[in-house]
């Protein structure tokens, strides 16, 4: 709306959503997820809160925007976990986010495919803030990016089957069918439709 209209009213309350925003994100040694107070971090939740982060760096390349995105970036880790199931334990590879609290550490990953169409999404919006010279990463973070792009199109090329002459995602590798959450979150991951809102800014002249 504050694109469409640059009414006073729409960037008062977005600059109160971002307040909110970035409180929510935890200190780097609990983790550095987006997180709401005294709850478990979880994929989704974070990957959204990065998207958003990176969809509005265009118009607003401030530090804290900057900070608040690479630290995000760096609390989604890759590596094994042990999804609890009724039946037992699925032994899972897959991009994940973690939060201490209450003595011990409380992880999300990718189980359910929407989460990891989600993820990518956030990713690729923020690459292509990156190339539009919105925010800095270093190498190293370029190769973070792109590693967990592809950790999350190799988890989800499993998961995808013939119906009819379509093709669906299924909700997790355990499930037998998609539903109508999931196929649009990983066809935006895939498609990466947040490269248009490119075309509404313009690069920053400095970067904090």
């Amino acid at each position: 709306m504050l694109r469409a209209t640059e009414e006073p009213r729409y960037a008062e309350l977005l600059d109160h959503g971002l307040t909110l925003l970035v409180r929510l994100q935890q200190p780097e040694e609990t983790g550095g997820a987006f997180a709401d107070a005294g709850k478990t971090a979880y994929l989704d939740c974070h990957a959204a809160a990065m998207l958003a982060l990176a969809r509005l760096l265009p118009r607003r390349p401030e530090p804290v925007l900057q900070a608040a995105l690479r630290q995000a970036l760096a609390a989604v880790q890759l590596g094994i976990l042990n999804v609890p199931l009724e039946k037992g334990s699925h032994r899972l590879e897959t991009p994940f986010v973690r939060l201490y609290r209450d003595g011990r550490w409380e992880e999300d990953g990718g189980f359910w495919s929407f989460k990891l169409g989600l993820l990518m999404r956030a990713l690729n919006a923020l690459r292509l803030a990156a190339q539009g010279g919105f925010i800095v990463l270093e190498p190293a973070e370029q190769e973070r990016v792109a590693a967990l792009t592809e950790a999350c199109f190799a988890e989800l090329r499993g998961r995808v089957r013939e119906l009819g002459e379509a093709l669906e995602v299924l909700t997790s590798p355990l499930a037998g069918e998609g539903n109508a959450a999931t196929q649009p979150a990983v066809l935006m991951g895939l498609m990466a439709p947040d490269a248009a809102i490119l075309r509404f800014s313009q690069p920053a002249t400095a970067l904090g």
